[in-house]
């Protein structure tokens, strides 16, 4: 079971489930990012970024730890 969680965690997620889990508006993740107080974004096409939910699970239970992408 704890395989199924991991994975879970792991998937990439996109802008508005970013949005729904943070309520954290897009220019303010973006200078939050600058800042390496949020997650790094994933460039996923030309057009398209998202984020590692087991990133944004550990910044929503510590948002003001300094992230550090693996």
């Amino acid at each position: 079971m704890t395989d199924l969680i991991k994975k879970t965690e792991d998937r990439i997620i996109r802008e508005a489930e970013r949005l729904h889990l943070t309520s954290i508006s897009r220019s303010q993740c973006y200078q939050l990012e600058k800042r390496g107080l949020f997650p790094q974004r994933i460039k996923l096409g030309n057009r398209s970024v998202g984020w590692r939910l087991s990133s944004i699970i550990a910044f929503i239970k510590n948002p003001m730890s300094p992230t550090s992408e693996v």
